[in-house]
């Protein structure tokens, strides 16, 4: 997990009012981060609703340097340059159907070895099995923003134990894990 200064998060996918966009922006902005960050959000709209809101975000983070908005659909190459660009992905995600149904984005963040900031309601098997970055916990937006501080801050210390984590996911959730499993 090398990366280059300043820290990468990516807040990628279909825009939704639940996967929680209010909250990470406000959390990201109370944050004091040591060190530097960087916030990329990209927004995939459907609904003419969803458009405005977008926008909206987009017209009130104007002014903030370290926000940087993607309002596009990304596909194919784009799409993996995108992922390549980012150190961290971030997933405040609010709807209990993720417990129930695999995140796209998390195991995305797997294959493409991405440390990830993630809501307990996703998938919490797999960061109960593998220390692949940290679950976020808080419907507070103060305590988010001291859990963005300490992920952020200490990025460095921990992203050797995120790398072995992410390394494990991948065997374990690979193509040939896959065959192997349905051959047994």
């Amino acid at each position: 997990l090398n990366y280059k200064s300043p820290l990468k998060m990516g807040f990628f996918g279909l825009y939704r009012k639940e996967k929680n966009l209010v909250f990470l922006l406000d959390a990201f902005k109370k944050a004091n981060f040591r060190v530097p960050v960087n916030l990329i959000v990209q927004g995939a709209t459907t609904t003419k609703e969803d458009s405005d809101s977008f926008k909206e975000f987009i017209t009130k983070h104007k002014q903030d340097k370290n926000i940087v908005f993607w309002h596009k659909s990304l596909l194919g190459s784009e799409w993996e340059e995108a992922l390549l660009s980012i150190d961290v992905l971030v997933m405040p995600y609010g709807a209990e159907r993720y417990l129930y149904e695999p995140s796209a984005m998390l195991f995305t963040s797997i294959g493409f070895y991405k440390p990830v900031l993630v809501s307990s309601s996703i998938n919490p098997e797999v960061l109960a099995s593998f220390n692949i970055g940290e679950v976020i916990y808080s419907s507070n937006i103060e305590s988010f923003a001291k859990q963005l501080e300490r992920f952020v801050n200490y990025f460095d210390n921990n992203k050797e134990k995120y790398k072995d984590g992410l390394h494990g996911a991948n065997e374990e959730y690979s193509q040939n894990a896959l065959i192997n499993s349905v051959l047994k």
